[in-house]
């Protein structure tokens, strides 16, 4: 009783030089010593026994003071403590029986054959400052017992997380880091104190913000209730829509906790917590982000793709996604750590559960964006594994696979013809260009584009899929980034053959180019530019006559060549793509020196040629003093 004693007058005695404590803390001391006998009822009903049967616990002229006159409820401690361990039992009341001190029943045991082998003696006890032994441990255990193991059997004997359980060597604190077996060899049996502690509680009432400490040591506990609390708290204050928290929740160094706690696979609610927390740190800056890089998530996350639970699964998409789409060393990071393949395979898993195949299209596509785009060979396997999702008509899906589509297709002409070779349907990108959404039609444009920018047979497959039906509409789209991608599509198809070139001019789009040139946006005025240009290096009969019909000099001219101000300001490629209009069109009809030959020199604006030759860059002159030398030597 000495140690609870000495334990009890430090934290509990009023006065100075009295031994008098209120029963009100008294009682919640006792409660935290030993909860499963010390009740608040038992203590209540304790209490009503003492002061009715033992007036001489209380304080000295206390027992005579009439009951309107104690304000408080004291006792003096040392007798108190004397007079409850010298009882037989703890007092009961009518609705709870408290437990004994002391072994109830018979002490008669049945001889059993697992009684013939010796149990090594008990040279390690835990007690309850009560006395009551809770956790009796022998040498061979003692050996593989560290004080943290210990720990842990306490805990679950009287039903406490770790962190509640601290035990005493006398009045001392025993540590962590000390050795069991070495303090068997100083005192055997070693008697230890079970005091019990309270693990700060998280108040619904008081704003999250102002308790990330409390969470901060929930989340440390080895309580899974204590840790998938405090993980979901986290998550939500970082889920706010402005100014998330993040770089307080990294000072306050709890993210190498949530990693840890987002690979513990036999508890998937924690996980899943502790995963979108994580996923809320890596969507905000790249130094936040890279933060959670550092910390070692990405194998663990990794690690999850292939978790059991959807849910976990899921989340794990969400945080490579974040990781992947903040920067392209970052991407290669998480391509490094082999989460491609297990992402491809939930691509197929989550086909029929939307939500989750929005998530993974995108950040699929985050794992091949950006520049310089990832190996070819690393990534090739995606490509048949969206044809799938391509197929769909989910809009999120689609405008994602898309995406991951026109990155995989930007560049040379091998990853054009991974593309092409793959199971990804050419007439599928063709028809998606009429899709209602913009934010369809915007990359599978880039996709089909792409594709132009390859070999002939490469343009060709896009012409046989049906590409010059829905194309001729988004050059006059009411957005500006689709007519200037249309146009960009079609100069590259124009860049083609002469049979390609002649399949343009049979589907009746120059009137569509010339109108390109008078539009507004400058930057759909230059596409339209190199659309006719590139046509001219192809020229037919039909066709010359057509351009002539039609005004195509005139109209270049209007759009490239107004005025002398406008010459200064254009681009020096743009005025040598339309001078090489004129020197096509002007070559091909050169030849017998017929009327229509007339006709298109008599449209060619000398004038501003010889401005051109005169004052323009140094591309730009030669080819403007060329024009002149060869067809207007006397002008």
């Amino acid at each position: 009783m000495e140690p609870m004693l000495a334990l009890l007058r430090r934290y509990l005695v009023l006065e100075s030089g009295t031994d008098v404590v209120d029963w009100r803390d008294f009682s919640a001391i006792m409660l935290l010593l030993d909860p499963g006998v010390y009740t608040a009822e038992v203590m209540e009903s304790l209490y009503m026994k003492v002061s009715t049967l033992c007036p001489e616990l209380l304080p000295i002229g206390e027992s005579e003071a009439p009951a309107a006159a104690k304000p408080k409820r004291t006792l003096r401690l040392e007798p108190l403590l004397a007079w409850i361990f010298g009882q037989e039992a703890l007092p009961t009341t009518t609705s709870h029986q408290g437990p004994s001190l002391h072994r109830q029943g018979s002490m008669k045991r049945q001889k059993t054959a697992e009684m013939e082998t010796p149990r090594s003696p008990d040279v390690l006890l835990v007690q309850s400052m009560t006395g009551v032994t809770l956790l009796a441990v022998g040498l061979e255990d003692v050996k593989s017992l560290s004080v943290t193991g210990l720990k842990e059997r306490v805990g679950s004997v009287v039903g406490r997380c770790i962190d509640e359980v601290q035990l005493l060597v006398g009045t001392r604190h025993l540590q962590d880091d000390e050795v069991l077996e070495s303090l068997i060899a100083e005192q055997s049996p070693l008697e230890l104190s079970l005091v019990t502690v309270q693990v700060p509680q998280f108040d619904p009432q008081i704003d999250a913000l102002a308790q990330l400490d409390t969470l901060k040591r929930m989340l440390m506990t080895h309580s899974q209730e204590y840790q998938l609390e405090a993980a979901q708290h986290f998550r939500k204050v970082l889920s706010a829509e402005r100014g998330p928290p993040i770089d307080q929740v990294i000072e306050l160094g709890v993210v190498p906790r949530l990693i840890q706690l987002s690979g513990e696979r036999e508890f998937a609610a924690l996980q899943f917590e502790a995963l979108w927390a994580l996923t809320n740190v890596a969507a905000g800056d790249q130094l936040q982000t890279q933060y959670v890089v550092d910390q070692g998530a990405v194998p663990v996350i990794v690690e999850q793709l292939s978790s059991p639970n959807e849910d976990v699964a899921e989340q794990a998409v969400w945080a490579i996604g974040n990781i992947a789409g903040d920067s392209v060393q970052l991407r290669d990071v998480i391509l490094s750590a082999g989460a491609l393949r297990p992402m491809i395979r939930m691509l197929d898993a989550f086909s029929e559960k939307m939500s989750r195949l929005r998530n993974t299209a995108w950040a699929l596509s985050n794992l091949v964006r950006g520049k310089p785009s990832p190996e070819l060979e690393l990534v090739m396997p995606l490509l048949d594994a969206l044809a799938k999702p391509l197929r769909g008509n989910d809009e999120e899906v689609l405008r994602d696979v898309c995406w991951a589509l026109s990155y995989m297709s930007d560049g040379t002409n091998d990853r054009i013809a991974a593309v092409l070779n793959s199971s990804v349907s050419c007439e599928r990108l063709v028809d998606l260009l009429e899709h209602r959404s913009h934010s369809v039609q915007v990359p599978a444009l880039r996709v089909v584009g792409n594709i132009a920018t390859g070999e002939d047979w490469q343009t060709q497959r896009l012409l046989d899929a049906g590409l010059l039906r829905p194309l001729r509409n988004l050059l006059t789209h009411n957005k500006k980034g689709i007519r200037k991608e249309s146009f960009w599509t079609l100069s590259n198809v124009l860049g083609g053959t002469a049979a390609q070139v002649r399949a343009v001019y049979e589907a009746g789009y120059f009137r569509d180019v010339l109108r390109g040139l008078h539009d507004l946006a400058a930057d759909v005025r230059k596409e339209a530019t190199w659309a006719l240009s590139n046509a001219s290096s192809q020229l037919f009969p039909e066709l010359i006559t057509h351009l002539i019909n039609i005004g195509a000099v005139e109209s270049l001219e209007a759009s490239v060549l107004p005025s002398v101000d406008w010459v200064l300001e254009m681009e020096d490629k743009v005025v040598c793509v339309a001078l090489d209009f004129f020197m096509n069109l002007l070559k091909a009809t050169e030849e017998g020196k017929g009327e229509e030959f007339s006709k298109v020199r008599a449209q060619i604006p000398v004038p501003k040629l010889r401005l051109l030759a005169d004052i323009y860059g140094e591309e730009v002159p030669e080819k403007a003093a060329k024009l002149l030398e060869k067809f207007f030597p006397d002008e």
